[in-house]
């Protein structure tokens, strides 16, 4: 069989309580609907009522004194209150801490049970123990949605203790959607606030409870009246553009592209301001970036051209980071040349020729390689910057000639990367390999040049 029924007798009436033999837990509590005499299982499978402080080990079911720390089967008899700020030694089979009276999650079936916390965290809101109200705020904003029922319970705690709401409204943004009972109030504080902080704060909450049919009717047209507002300050204006792109986590409206546009083109905003609004924009799709006007540039490269570029352009952002790498070396300005993409490739070869070195050939051009075989654009700046190298050798700019040879080997093998898609700089290639050209500074290179040549015309 897979289960076995029998038959609890009440010590005090006799009456019967059917129980399932694998779901009785030793220790646990049974009332009787007869005569109300509570008992707990003990050994042997039968009912006792145990006397003041005894203690049953949930093992075996053995009944212990009060001072006994472990049962004669040597598991422990005592434990502590799951409440952090009571931790207290209570008798392992007790359900309910006798000096703080919070539930310790016992059930006949020996299951936890996350709505008898939420209960408990919901009665110690009213806790005059600020510590155990905090704690209580903390769990419930841990349970998430499985601490719903306390919705009410915590806006309500957030109309008594306006000093001390953060905490409440965190535990009911965890919740989410779940705590609808929450949006009434703060929708009925979002019509009523004049404050663009409190407003911002109370539009980032209903974005999490609230349900996205009443974001264009609710959230949006408060958001954008505070972008548009003149005497809006810079960090509420980066604030109302965060908030905006939150809500089109959960809504497709188009309503702010309007006010966002003029906030990325607008020379009175800051980068930071400008960079939040792009990105809510390039949430929104192809067609809000369209909307704003003299930029052209993507959501990958917008951070980079908003820190580099005062006029939002991309060729003006290229020349500053060439002239950053031209005046400190650092690789970083050549990173960030790549991650705008081909647009950058003559920013990249002129980064090459600016430091003819073998260590900065090596990082430039893996720079260009990570463009991958579509930066053919890169080619004739490549051929190039072999004869730039030649000159340094020429002018004695105290390189060696070893460290030049291999700064022509590192460009020429990022020639060779491109493989067949090298066919269009054969021409240019040619002459390298002849005999007389002085270009390439190591009769070896000449070899190099010619298995370039050989691969890229080759057509299996």
């Amino acid at each position: 069989m897979d289960s076995q029924i029998i038959a609890l007798k009440c010590p005090s009436c006799g009456n019967t309580n059917n129980v399932n033999i694998k779901k009785l837990k030793y220790g646990v509590e049974f009332v009787c609907d007869r005569c109300g005499t509570t008992s707990v299982a003990v050994i042997n499978n039968e009912l006792y009522v145990p006397r003041p402080g005894e203690r049953v080990c949930i093992k075996c079911g053995r009944v212990s004194s009060q001072e006994a720390r472990f049962c004669q089967c040597g598991e422990l008899l005592i434990k502590k209150c799951i409440n952090p700020n009571c931790r207290r030694e209570i008798p392992i089979n007790y359900q309910v801490c006798e000096y703080c009276g919070w539930h310790q999650d016992v059930s006949v079936d020996g299951e936890p049970s996350i709505s008898t916390k939420v209960e408990q965290a919901i009665r110690s809101l009213s806790d005059p123990d600020e510590k155990i109200r905090d704690s209580s705020l903390e769990f419930l904003r841990r349970a998430k949605t499985q601490a719903a029922p306390a919705a009410p319970a915590l806006i309500e705690y957030i109309r008594t203790h306006p000093d001390n709401e953060g905490m409440a409204i965190g535990a009911i943004q965890a919740i989410g959607e779940s705590a609808a009972a929450a949006v009434p109030f703060f929708t009925e504080r979002l019509k009523n606030s004049k404050d663009p902080r409190v407003i911002i704060a109370t539009c980032s909450i209903l974005i999490d409870i609230a349900p996205a049919s009443e974001f264009e009717s609710l959230i949006f047209p408060c958001l954008i009246n505070i972008i548009e507002s003149r005497e809006t300050p810079q960090w509420i204006l980066l604030a109302a553009c965060q908030a905006v792109d939150k809500a089109n986590t959960r809504s497709s409206s188009t309503s702010a592209i309007g006010a966002l546009s003029r906030l990325v083109v607008d020379p009175k905003s800051i980068k930071d301001v400008k960079k939040a609004a792009f990105d809510a924009l390039s949430k929104m799709g192809p067609e809000a970036l369209e909307s704003v006007p003299k930029i052209s540039f993507t959501p990958q490269s917008a951070h980079i051209i908003i820190d580099w570029s005062d006029e939002l352009s991309m060729d003006d952002a290229i020349q500053h980071l060439i002239m950053k790498y031209k005046d400190t070396g650092e690789q970083t300005y050549v990173e960030l040349l790549r991650e705008l993409g081909n647009a950058a490739i003559p920013g990249l070869i002129q980064c090459l020729q600016l430091h003819p070195d073998e260590s900065s050939a090596v990082y430039v051009c893996d720079q260009i390689k990570q463009l991958g075989n579509s930066a053919t654009d890169a080619l004739p700046g490549l051929i190039g910057t072999l004869d730039t190298i030649k000159k340094e050798e020429r002018q004695e700019k105290h390189q060696s000639k070893r460290d030049l040879i291999s700064a022509q080997g590192v460009v020429l093998d990022t020639i060779a990367t491109f493989g067949k898609s090298a066919r269009s700089v054969i021409p240019e290639l040619q002459p390298l390999a002849a005999p007389f050209n002085g270009t390439l500074l190591d009769p070896a290179l000449k070899e190099k040049v010619k298995e370039i040549i050989r691969r890229a015309a080759n057509d299996g």
